[in-house]
Parts: structure tokens; sequence; C-alpha cells
């Protein structure tokens, strides 16, 4: 048996991973020494629910898509609805042991598999409000600190326009990583900064939080599950060291600060119904990465400002 590499995405080695007969303990394990992941499998999304269910019991690859062909769409969860965690959903999949118990707790079960999480869009939009707002943290941190691109010496810095309502979408984007608009004009990117992204791994391109993402999720639109996720950890991070810097005065932090900053993002995660951060995720470990440094924030900014631009 061929064995998928660390590089191939999940779905190109189930059919291999099928064939083990592993339990759920082994299939984590499995999942975490192959494809380099450090966290379980995410059961709110029905694909990952029935390859669970269907390692577990012995199902074959074949089994999962028929199931998965059969199985309702996933809903959006109810604005006020209590978050569900997947530990709850896992336990109700574990006391299941047919294939037809699996596709009648699908059926019946459809609103625990969501295609969205509300719960998260309201975060994104309160954590939006608070960055951007008519006295946002991006503002404070503008009449505060120098940007990465400023030279105080020369008289030169970077201009971040607001108006009764706070900073337009595109100018708090790109605050949020201290890019220069004119440079990302110069580039092409449509108001994007796609030309920068050429580089990173692509799991990391995939869904990369952008203008028309936000612009999506502040006005109810639906957008897909990796792309509310990886703005809610964008956000999350910004607003976190944001806060801390304004509070101390700088963007120094200890190596407390950086384990109290990930255990934050990780609950709030959850809370939201999605998985923790885990470092084999290409984008995940920028944030886990930068969250350690002693300057997190300004850390994080200079790598995006570092990359060099797609010829």
């Amino acid at each position: 048996m061929v064995h998928p590499g660390p590089a191939d995405p999940p779905g190109d080695g189930l059919p291999a991973l099928l064939c083990f007969g592993l339990d759920g303990n082994g299939t984590d394990a499995f999942f975490r020494e192959v494809y380099k992941r450090e966290r379980s499998f995410d059961c709110h999304q029905a694909r990952e629910a029935v390859y669970y269910f269907c390692l577990n019991n012995g199902l074959t690859w074949a089994d999962a898509q028929a199931i998965l062909a059969k199985a309702p769409e996933p809903g959006e969860d109810e604005a006020e609805s209590p978050a569900v965690f997947t530990g709850e959903i896992v336990a109700q999949l574990n006391r299941l042991e047919t294939r037809a118990e699996l596709e009648a707790w699908l059926a019946a079960n459809g609103g625990l598999l969501r295609a969205g999480s509300a719960t998260a869009r309201r975060m994104i939009r309160r954590m939006w409000a608070e960055a951007a707002g008519p006295d946002g943290l991006l503002l404070q941190e503008h009449r505060r600190f120098l940007a990465i691109g400023d030279d105080a010496a020369a008289g030169v810095y970077t201009p971040l326009p607001a108006g009764a309502e706070g900073v337009r979408t595109w100018d708090a984007y790109l605050a949020i990583f201290q890019l220069d608009k004119a440079r990302m004009q110069e580039l092409g990117g449509d108001r994007t900064i796609r030309p920068l992204l050429a580089g990173l791994h692509a799991e990391a391109r995939d869904s990369f939080p952008d203008r028309q993402g936000i612009e999506h999720i502040l006005s109810g639109r639906r957008v897909s599950y990796e792309r509310v996720r990886k703005w809610l950890i964008l956000l999350l991070f910004y607003t976190f060291w944001a806060r801390q810097a304004l509070a101390a005065g700088g963007y120094r932090a200890e190596a407390a600060d950086g384990l109290r900053c990930l255990s934050f993002m990780d609950q709030a995660l959850m809370e939201a119904g999605y998985p923790e951060l885990y470092i084999g995720n290409p984008y995940d470990w920028l944030f886990l990465y930068a969250a350690r440094d002693a300057e997190p924030l300004r850390l994080f900014r200079e790598i995006w400002n570092s990359l060099p631009a797609e010829s």
C-alpha cells in the first residue's frame, strides 16, 4: 500500500486510510502522523463526521461517498442557538452502530452540521467594528504608534483616512497588515493582496482573508466555512494584540502573553464551532509562530511586508 505523503491533500489519502480498520484513537494518531496535523476530526462538517463514523465502523470509502451523496445539505446555525461542541457530536456518533443509523442521524441532525457559523459571523462583525469603527483600534494605533512604513525623521507617515463611520473596508484591511496602499495599487491586485500570496503554501492561500470576504460577512451574505474561519482567526489575533499594545504603550509582549493569546483564540474558535489552531495548517502556523515572538503584531506585519510580489 502506498501511504499518502505529508503534502497530499487529505481527501487523496482517505481511500488508503480506510483500508487500515483503525479505531478512533488510531485514526487520529494516523492523521496527525501522516498529515502532520495536531487536531482531531472536526465533526461539525458532514464530510468529517461521516469519515469518522466509517473509519470507526469498518465501512469503505465507497460507503462514505454514498452516505454523503444522500446526506441533507448542511444548514446555517440559528442566530441565538447555543454552541454545540464537537465532543457532543462525536459522543452521538459513537452511539451509532450501523450505516442505517448514521443516515437517520444525519437526516435528523442536519442543524448540527453547519456550512457556516452564525456565532463566528457575529464575532467577526463585532471585532470588525472594534477595529475599524470611528474610534477603533486601527485609528488609535495610527495616532499613537509608527507604522512599518513610517519614517519620523523624514516626516513620512502612512495615511489612514476615516469618516464618520470609521475606516473604509479596503483601508482598514490594509491597515491590519500595515501594507502600503500605493504599492498594492502598483501591483494590480484589484483591491486584493493576491500578488503577495503567490509564494504561500496552497492551504494558506485558499480562502485567505480578503476585502470581498469581509464585505460579504458584514452584509450577511453566505461565505464558505474556511473563509469564515480564516477571517475569525485574523481578527482574533489582531484585536488581541492591538488592545495589548494600546494598554501597554507599545508592541512588546511577554512569553505569558503569547500563551494567553493562543488560549483566547482557541476558546473563541471552539465557541464558534470551529477546531482550535493546529500547527500542521500552514495558515494557522503563521499565527502560532507570531504569537511567540517578543513583538507578535509587529512580526506578523513584517511577514506580509517582506513577501515578494508575484512577478
